[in-house]
């Protein structure tokens, strides 16, 4: 069985445009994005929104994902989160360790559902001003990279 794994494997090799890596691990340069989505990668528009959630321990948090190319979708990615707003970090989830997945059309490797937890001191009135989101991912194989989203509102229920 195994000798014809490989006589399959040669014939790809040897015809043009053949390919046995991951799509999503092909890309020539790292790029991430910053998204909303507990289940899925759900892209942010210019002043994106996202609902503060109420955790069941008594923390506050809102859900975020990740998009990126260029990284080793293989293993898990070593992931850091902050919120600030006028420079003082008001959330932060430090070296978190998701496992990405490909998405089904190669385009990259998404993360979805990451808790940006808030710090206790921060109150609803505090979300009457927008927030920034720095997103640092690093994957198994030294690969970084950095996303930042500006002007996120924050909605309280």
């Amino acid at each position: 069985m195994h000798w014809k794994l490989l006589s399959l494997a040669a014939l790809c090799l040897a015809s043009p445009g053949c390919s046995l890596s991951s799509p999503c691990e092909s890309a020539p340069s790292t790029t991430l994005e910053l998204g909303g989505g507990l289940d899925e990668f759900v892209p942010f528009d210019e002043s994106p929104t996202l609902d503060l959630v109420y955790g069941p321990q008594g923390g506050v948090h809102v859900e975020v994902s990740l998009l990126a190319t260029g990284l080793d979708a293989t293993a898990s990615w070593q992931t850091q989160l902050s919120g600030s707003q006028e420079g003082t970090v008001m959330a932060a989830t430090l070296d978190t360790l998701p496992q990405p997945r490909c998405r089904e059309d190669g385009s990259g490797a998404v993360v979805s559902g990451l808790r940006l937890i808030f710090e206790d001191w921060v109150r609803p009135g505090d979300f009457d001003q927008p927030i920034e989101i720095l997103a640092e991912v690093r994957d198994q194989q030294g690969g970084v990279a950095e996303a930042v989203q500006e002007t996120v509102w924050v909605v309280v229920p």
